[in-house]
């Protein structure tokens, strides 16, 4: 019985969060070779882009 609630846990935690994949790309960018700790994505921002294969513009 504990077994189940520990894996009814795991399931509710893992809801909580999107399910995101690596993403790989070529990149010129000085910070390329870079290792990074931390990305933060502003999630509605990528949801209001109605071009999915639209280059980023910056």
């Amino acid at each position: 019985m504990a077994q189940v609630k520990q894996w009814q846990s795991y399931f509710d935690l893992s809801r909580m969060f999107d399910d995101v994949g690596y993403a790989y790309s070529l990149t010129t960018h000085k910070a390329q070779g870079s290792t990074i700790d931390y990305v933060f994505l502003d999630v509605a921002d990528m949801r209001g882009c109605s071009d999915q294969a639209k280059p980023a513009t910056a």
